[in-house]
């Protein structure tokens, strides 16, 4: 079949699509950027886009590595090409087809070597049993068809059970050398048709069934620098650029049809896709998309994706360069560069008027179409570049744009200009007003937490874009409203005007913020996925959201973006302690004390702030500024200001600071450091112009009245001085107020002061006062204090230390602590001890009852000895040897006459044999009169008679 369309050009169908920028409905907003490569991986090969189960996936190509993203989940899979040199790829995107059912994509690459290799899901590479000296190739559901470098095409079938291909030879066919070299360009192929682009300009078509030659057509007679093409089940997409320009042909293409249905010049084109319905065009830097079948201009994409478009002069040459797009059937659409992936969503109708496009502005206002906006962008239009970006630059300085603006339109106000304010202009602005200001949501309480998902990256670069387009439309409205205030003397805007001051303020903070480069994403919540149809609603939450300047201002101190913090916060009406405290982690300590100087509220009302710029200047050694400081709150603020001063040596400021410190406990603390400070820089002579007299009083008769915490300070201070008396007084007032608040801790300290004093008592000539009852305490009773401070630990429940007396306290040591024991005997008195013997004696505790009875303070005392033996006598025991034998040693004769009260003859005879085969027996003879009337028979009597 002949291929007579190309010999006639009139004869096409041709539509030429006339752009405007009306069409603009799309703009790309960044996703991800792409990690740093290493070398050792090779060359870059290319990229593309796949489907697998519904997962959008880029794939960049190295030669000895591939990276894989999922656009969906932000997930990246690395994979290794260790024993391969990979040199081109192909991908069936099953979505071309009208007819297809499923959503995943087969991969396939190629290496230097001619092996096929096959891209499983988990990451794995198959290698085919089949070679080709292949120069491109492609996929088409089970076949792959090959193009060599000697110009021939080979085509295989695929067995789609298995990742590796079945050569099925009775349905294969080689076309060999069907051109000369260079050879192919492009290949691609559809359910009938294999189309091939040669590099000499040569479009053909072969049969897939037979591999018999349809057409062999001559595009142009211009050397083709670059092309590709690609088809679906109905047409062919050819793109070929030459030295003079770009061009797309679309083919209508089978048995019957060879007609070019449409084609579309442009200065260049990178490359075209195409799913069900669309076709996107990837130029320079522009993307459009169209009608598949009609090639009709559906949209434009607004493709520089970084700008700050906040000026009226935005320059087209920083545009990005789209590489590759991949478009999808429900109409998502992402482009990529040899850096990023970026995803196309809707332009918003008023960020659109503030990107820099040519509107017919006589026309539209005519129309009555959003003319204050117009009006607004056509006067902004005439402010020059230089002095338009010397009123962005006041603008960050001041937290009122009014004088900023005024000068600016102070230029102007002797230029005409003809403004038509429509009657209805208060409507128009109050339109204008409500889709700008969408920090109502913060004052309604719309704004959920959401979850942080894939898409933060793509939600911070839209939000950020949109913020610059609406900053700068709310500066021109409000340049416009203040031009024609003054130009006609009138105050019908005023209102208006105050609105949009605040407009602009709180949208220049949110673009000093945007501009931080590594913007944390977690500034950036956002639960929606890629959605064209809630994106205004959503955006307009993320710009409400960053304006929530606590939450943000949390977020970038706890990621350490302290300058921006103090950039913006600066702008802020009312002062935010966060701008201080970024200050102060600047180390810039001299502008922040400045701050908190003008907002000392914020220092007074706020212990905890107060503390930590304190403690900074501490460890920056700043006392300087702690001095400036100090005087916010001098009572507050006495401890740091008095080491400062101590610092700077001005002694007599820092014995003022000890005068107004705020309790007592602080005060003891603060003179103790001034007394060693004061000692150590050898100003002794200078310590007595103090008034240390009085001081001293004054802990005397204040300070040793209150707490236990303070009367520590008032020993430290007392030791410090060297009053020793004061000391040991302080010691004892503390022990008595720790034991009115009895626990086992304050027990323990209680006796810590008491031994303490008990030292200084045995050692030099101290005398205790006890306070309360006017009384002097001697050595005596300030031991009996010990010993049953002592006992008090044994008890199971401190609080009963305050009731407790000595027989319990000996009692419960009995059982428990015989050493404890030993110091409570001691300090009892006499009617203490009497009372506990017949307990011992009961419960038969020989061993306590043996302590108490053989106490050197005890020793001299029959009384307690005569207690336990009648004791024994009247319960009708046995008295142990113990008990006996002291008593016999330190008074006989009164130890037989209870015997013999209490008829224990016995216990008589035992003790009187005893006597008489002691060796000194002689010496008892002072007995003999008991002895007499005791009536013992009279050779035992003469046996202790001293007569001869």
């Amino acid at each position: 079949m002949s291929f007579l369309f190309f010999t006639n050009v009139f004869s096409v169908i041709l539509r030429k699509i006339q752009r405007s920028m009306d069409d603009v409905n799309f703009r790309a907003s960044k996703v991800f950027d792409f990690p740093a490569i290493s070398n050792t991986n090779g060359s870059f090969v290319g990229q593309f886009y796949s489907l697998k189960n519904d997962k959008i996936l880029l794939h960049l190509i190295f030669e000895h590595y591939i990276l894989i993203f999922n656009i969906n989940d932000g997930n990246i899979q690395e994979i290794e090409v260790e024993n391969y040199t990979l040199k081109s790829f192909s991908c069936f995107n099953e979505q071309y087809s009208n007819t297809s059912n499923t959503n995943t994509d087969n991969i396939y690459l190629i290496t230097n070597k001619g092996e096929f290799l096959f891209l499983s899901d988990d990451g794995t590479l198959h290698i085919q049993p089949f070679k080709s000296n292949a120069e491109t190739f492609c996929l088409y559901r089970d076949t792959i068809i090959s193009a060599e470098y000697n110009g021939s095409v080979s085509l295989v079938y695929v067995d789609e059970s298995f990742p590796k291909w079945k050569v099925n030879k009775p349905e294969n066919f080689i076309l060999s050398k069907i051109v000369k070299p260079p050879g192919i360009m492009g290949i691609s192929a559809n359910e009938s048709f294999v189309f091939c682009l040669t590099k000499d300009a040569k479009f053909l078509v072969f049969d897939r069934n037979d591999g018999s030659k349809i057409a062999n057509t001559k595009l142009t007679s211009q050397e083709i620098i670059s092309g590709t093409i690609k088809s679906d089940d109905e047409f062919c997409f050819i793109v070929f650029n030459t030295k003079i320009g770009s061009k797309l042909m679309v083919i209508k293409f089978d048995i019957d049809t060879n007609d070019v249905v449409y084609e579309l010049s442009r200065p260049f084109i990178r490359s075209v896709e195409i799913n069900q319905n669309r076709l996107l065009l990837l130029g320079n830097n522009e993307v459009t998309l169209h009608e598949k079948t009609t090639g009709e201009l559906i949209s434009t994409f607004w493709i520089p994706p970084d700008e700050k478009a906040y000026n009226c002069n935005y320059d087209l040459k920083d545009s990005i360069s789209p590489l590759f797009g991949f478009l999808l059937n429900d109409g998502k659409t992402f482009i990529s560069t040899n850096s990023a992936v970026y995803y196309c969503r809707p332009i918003l109708t008023y960020e659109s008027y503030s990107l820099n496009i040519d509107f017919n502005y006589s026309e539209r206002i005519e129309k009555n179409e959003n003319v204050i906006i117009l009006l607004a962008l056509q006067f902004a239009k005439t402010i020059d570049r230089k002095s338009w970006l010397d009123f962005e630059n006041k603008l960050i300085k001041v937290s009122d744009p009014t004088i900023t603006s005024y000068e600016l339109i102070s230029q102007y106000l002797n230029r005409e200009y003809t403004f038509n304010f429509p009657k209805d202009a208060h409507k128009h602005i109050n339109q204008i007003f409500q889709v700008l200001n969408c920090f109502s949501l913060l004052e309604t309480g719309e704004l959920d937490d959401v979850s942080n998902p894939s898409t933060t990256e793509f939600w911070k670069n839209a939000t950020s874009q949109v913020i610059y387009s609406y900053s700068y439309l709310a500066k021109c409205v409000y340049l416009l409203l203040m031009y024609f205030t003054y130009k006609n003397n009138t105050a019908e805007y005023s209102q208006d005007l105050r609105r949009f001051s605040i407009l602009i303020h709180n949208y220049t903070i949110l673009s000093i913020i945007v501009e931080c480069e590594n913007l944390p994403n977690k500034l950036f919540d956002n639960s929606q996925a890629y959605s064209n149809e809630k994106f205004q609603k959503s955006v307009v939450r993320e710009i409400a959201r960053l304006f929530d300047l606590e939450k943000t201002t949390k977020i970038l101190m706890e990621y350490k973006f302290f300058d921006k913090v103090v950039e913006y916060t600066k702008l802020c009406k009312i002062p935010m302690e966060q701008h201080g405290i970024c200050l102060i982690e600047l180390h810039k300590f001299d502008e922040a004390i400045d701050f908190f100087l003008q907002n000392s509220r914020l220092l007074l009302d706020n212990s905890s702030l107060t503390a930590k710029v304190f403690f900074a200047l501490q460890k920056a050694h700043r006392d300087d500024l702690i001095i400036k400081i100090g005087s916010i709150d001098s009572v507050t603020n006495a401890a740091a200001l008095f080491r400062a001063y101590l610092n700077v040596k001005d002694f007599d400021s820092a014995f003022n600071c000890i005068l107004t410190a705020p309790d007592e406990r602080i005060k003891c603390d603060l003179l103790r450091v001034f007394i060693r400070v004061m000692t150590n820089n050898k100003q002794a002579q200078r310590l007595l112009n103090y008034p240390f007299v009085s001081m001293i009083s004054m802990f005397v008769n204040e300070l040793c009245c209150y707490s236990k915490d303070t009367l520590v300070l008032a020993i430290s201070f007392f030791r410090s001085i060297g009053d020793m008396y004061q000391v040991d007084q302080t010691l004892y007032l503390y022990a008595r107020t720790l034991l009115r608040d009895p626990s086992f801790e304050n027990i323990s300290r209680a006796l810590t002061a008491l031994n303490l004093i008990s030292n200084h008592m045995l050692h030099s000539d101290v005398m205790i006062r006890d306070v309360s009852s006017n009384k002097t305490i001697s050595y005596r009773k300030l031991w009996r204090m010990i010993c049953r401070t002592k006992g008090c630990l044994l008890l199971d429940d401190p609080r009963d230390s305050l009731t407790a007396t000595f027989p319990e306290l000996i009692i419960n040591a009995a059982n428990k602590d015989m050493d404890v024991l030993v110091y409570i005997i001691e300090g009892a008195k006499e009617e203490e001890l009497l009372e506990v013997i017949p307990y011992f004696v009961v419960n038969q505790q020989f061993l306590a009852l043996s302590k108490l009875l053989s106490n050197k303070k005890n020793s001299s005392n029959t009384n307690l000895l005569e207690k336990s033996l009648v004791s024994y006598f009247e319960k009708g025991l046995m008295p142990p040897s113990f008990v006996v034998d002291l008593f016999v040693e330190k008074n006989v004769i009164k130890f037989l006459m209870i015997c013999n009260v209490f008829h224990q003859k016995l216990i008589l005879v035992d003790v009187i044999n005893t006597l008489l085969t002691s060796e000194n027996k002689k010496k008892y003879f002072y007995i003999i009169p008991v002895l007499k009337k005791l009536h013992l028979p009279q050779d035992i009597i003469n046996e202790f008679s001293n007569k001869q």
